[in-house]
């Protein structure tokens, strides 16, 4: 597999988005791996939605994250 240039993460049901901050945090000492990284949510709940919103802005940064509501896909980080 090598170095991939793009790795999707794609998360169906992710709750309050915990599993998702844990492997971004632990991700965090390979930052060739982070940059490749596009973080997607599967979910349909605007309240679910909102907490994990608020999960990944404390642990990857308020900048990282921008909304894509569409297709139920809470947030894609770059």
């Amino acid at each position: 597999m090598g170095q991939p240039s793009r790795v999707q993460l794609v998360e169906a049901g992710p709750g309050r988005g915990t599993l998702m901050a844990d492997i971004l945090r632990a991700s965090a000492s390979f930052p060739s791996f982070q940059s490749a990284l596009s973080v997607h949510f599967l979910e349909v709940s605007p309240f679910l939605r909102s907490a994990q919103r608020e999960t990944l802005e404390r642990t990857a940064g308020a900048g990282a994250l921008r909304a894509d509501t569409s297709a139920c896909a809470l947030c894609t980080m770059a």
